[in-house]
């Protein structure tokens, strides 16, 4: 795992034991909104598995801390093969109880043949 940028914006590339890079994760927010962050990451990974993430981004909309009540709901927005492996985009968001959209994720995932 390698991970570099700044506090606002942040790049971590999983890759294997050749350094093949298997799965990368962006955010775009404060070290605060890793809540909502780690919140939409176990959301997507218990739907779909955490040994099949190859892409996560997040981008969020309001600041979310320790505590606050969220909601989670994802979408498959397209599935398709990419080198031989077949893969689905899905879409993940944290709304409060009110409705308002605290956080977005975008997220590429393996799935079983």
């Amino acid at each position: 795992m390698h991970s570099r940028g700044n506090e606002s914006e942040q790049l971590t590339e999983f890759r294997d034991a050749e350094g093949r890079l298997i799965a990368d994760s962006w955010s775009h927010g404060s070290a605060t909104d890793a809540v909502a962050s780690g919140l939409l990451a176990n959301f997507a990974t218990d739907w779909l598995g955490p040994e099949s993430v190859r892409r996560f981004r997040t981008r969020f909309l309001e600041q979310v801390s320790d505590g606050d009540t969220l909601a989670c709901a994802g979408e498959v927005l397209q599935e398709y093969v990419q080198d031989g492996e077949p893969r689905v985009d899905v879409v993940l968001t944290a709304t409060r109880p009110g409705g308002a959209v605290a956080a977005k994720a975008w997220a590429t995932f393996a799935r079983a043949s």
